[in-house]
C-alpha cells in the first residue's frame, strides 16, 4: 500500500506575487523596490538584458543585504556615485542600483537626477530610525542565529518531491508502533540546491500517524539545522538512497541576507534559479505505509524524507556557481 503525491513547484508568475509574512524580508512589488512593506522607488526601463521587474529583484536583494551589512544606516550613508561611467546608488559603500538611461528617459530626467531621486527615497525611509531598525531586524530574525552565521544561511522554496537521505535515530518496529510515537532522523548527506544545501547533520522530527486498518505512516514536521535554526515541513518517509534527478526544478529565496556568488553579493539575490535537486528515483514520491507485523525499519536501512508540499527550507552556503 502506498501514497502518491503530486509535485508542486511554484511558477515564476505566482512567485512574483507571493504574499510574504511581515516578519520576513521584503519582496519587490513588480518593478518597485520596497522598504518596510511600502514602495520606495521604481525601475522603469530594461537594461543589460533584464526586465524592470527582474532589475527590481536585484535591487531589492542588494538593498536588503546592504542594510544588514552596513556599519551605518543613517540617511547620510546613502550616496550617489559614479561607477564605470554610470550613476549608482550605494548604502555605506554597498551598491544598491544603477540609474540607467532608459529608466531616466521614461521618468523624464537624467540618469544622475534619477539616482538622486532613488537615493532620496531610501534616505526618507532611514530618517525614521525606529521604523528602519524594525525592518532591518526583520531581515535577520528568521535565522534565529547571530548575524555572522545568518550571512551564510538563507531560505529557499523547495518543491514537493524533494528528498533528503536520512538515518533513523531509532528503529521502528511494525509490531509495536503506535500513533503519536516521536520519530527523529539525521540527514546523512548534504542535499544540494545550486551553491546552497540542506547540510548533513540536520535533524528531522515527526510522529507516527495512524491511517486506517492498522496502517501507519510517519509525518515529519520539523527540520533543524546544526546551527539550531528550525523550519516547519510537511514530509513523509520513503525507501531508497538519494541520487541526482533529471532537473531542473524551480527554487527561489525569500529571506535575507543572501550569500555571495563568486564574491559578488548582487548576483546572489532572490532571483528564481533553476537547479537540479537531490531526489530518490527521479519522480518517485511514494511514502512508506507500515502494517502490523514483525518487520522493522532499522537505523542502517537506506531511507529518505520526501517533502509532500512545496516548503521554505533553510539552507547553508556551500560555495560554487548558483
Amino acid at each position: 500500500m502506498s501514497t502518491s503525491m503530486k509535485s508542486k513547484v511554484f511558477a515564476l508568475a505566482l512567485l512574483a506575487s507571493f504574499a510574504v509574512p511581515a516578519s520576513f524580508a521584503g519582496f519587490n512589488n513588480g518593478n518597485k523596490v520596497t522598504l518596510g512593506g511600502e514602495d520606495a522607488f521604481r525601475i522603469m526601463g530594461s537594461a543589460e538584458g533584464f526586465s524592470p521587474e527582474k532589475r527590481a529583484w536585484h535591487a531589492q536583494d542588494a538593498l536588503d543585504n546592504a542594510l544588514v551589512r552596513a556599519s551605518s544606516t543613517a540617511p547620510a550613508a546613502v550616496t550617489v556615485q559614479r561607477m564605470n561611467g554610470a550613476f549608482i546608488v550605494a548604502l555605506d559603500g554597498y551598491k544598491v542600483a544603477t540609474a540607467d538611461g532608459n529608466s531616466a528617459q521614461l521618468e523624464g530626467c537624467s540618469p544622475e537626477e534619477l539616482a538622486h531621486r532613488w537615493a532620496d527615497s531610501i534616505r526618507n525611509f532611514l530618517s525614521d530610525s525606529s521604523r528602519a531598525d524594525n525592518y532591518i531586524a526583520s531581515l535577520k530574525n528568521p535565522h534565529q542565529v547571530d548575524a555572522n552565521v545568518a550571512m551564510v544561511e538563507r531560505r529557499l522554496y523547495a518543491p514537493a518531491g524533494l528528498k533528503m537521505a536520512v538515518r533513523l535515530d531509532q528503529p521502528i518496529s511494525f509490531a509495536t508502533v503506535k500513533a503519536g510515537d516521536v520519530i527523529t532522523g539525521t540527514v546523512r548527506e548534504q542535499c544540494r540546491m545550486g551553491n546552497y544545501a540542506i547540510p548533513a547533520g540536520a535533524v528531522v522530527t515527526g510522529k507516527v500517524v495512524e491511517l486506517d486498518n492498522d496502517a501507519y505512516s510517519v509525518s515529519f514536521t520539523t527540520l533543524r539545522l546544526p546551527s539550531g535554526t528550525e523550519v516547519a515541513i510537511n514530509a513523509g518517509l520513503t525507501y531508497g538512497t538519494v541520487v541526482a534527478t533529471k532537473g531542473p526544478h524551480l527554487v527561489s529565496t525569500y529571506a535575507i541576507p543572501s550569500g555571495h556568488a563568486n564574491g559578488i553579493p548582487e548576483v546572489a539575490g532572490r532571483i528564481p534559479a533553476s537547479v537540479a535537486l537531490g531526489a530518490v528515483g527521479a519522480n518517485d514520491q511514494t511514502t512508506i505505509v507500515m502494517h502490523r507485523g514483525s518487520d522493522v525499519l532499522t537505523i542502517d536501512q537506506p531511507l529518505a524524507v520526501v517533502l509532500q508540499e512545496t516548503a521554505p527550507i533553510t539552507v547553508v552556503s556551500v560555495g560554487g556557481e548558483m
